[in-house]
């Protein structure tokens, strides 16, 4: 029993590869999620995100997040970053928990894909002046 093989069609899984490219944002700076490698994603624009997570310091929970919004803008531009407009991917603002040191997330509905995306830190724990501390 000889047996042949032949081929009929072919299957391209689209997405990062390799999966573990962990991007770091650190508070009170612009983060950038450029330079994602994988097959057939488009170059400056980040395909089907549903979700996203974060950590905590979890020090003293004084300065952790309370409260955030993840916003998507389709007509940022560096040289007038003012002018963009952002629209926030969930209906209501996302809550972490505070004092925790394990993977907060939130996810929405529907896979958002946009050019930009923004962290939107609208509430923390501790003072007012206390600047929100992600875990770095």
């Amino acid at each position: 029993g000889g047996e042949s093989y032949m081929m009929v069609g072919e299957v391209l899984l689209v997405g990062p590869a390799p999966l573990a490219q962990d991007r770091t944002c650190v508070s009170g700076q612009t983060c950038t999620f450029h330079n994602i490698i994988g097959d057939s994603i488009q170059p400056y624009k980040t395909v089907d995100v549903s979700g996203f997570r974060f950590k905590q310091d979890a020090t003293t929970g004084q300065f952790d997040i309370r409260e955030y919004q993840i916003q998507v803008s389709y007509n940022f531009d560096s040289a007038n970053p003012n002018a963009a407009v952002w629209t926030s991917v969930t209906s209501s603002p996302c809550s972490a928990v505070q004092g925790e040191s394990a993977w907060q997330t939130c996810t929405w509905s529907a896979s958002v894909a946009a050019p930009y995306w923004r962290w939107l830190i609208t509430q923390k724990w501790g003072q007012n002046s206390d600047p929100p501390k992600p875990r770095e």
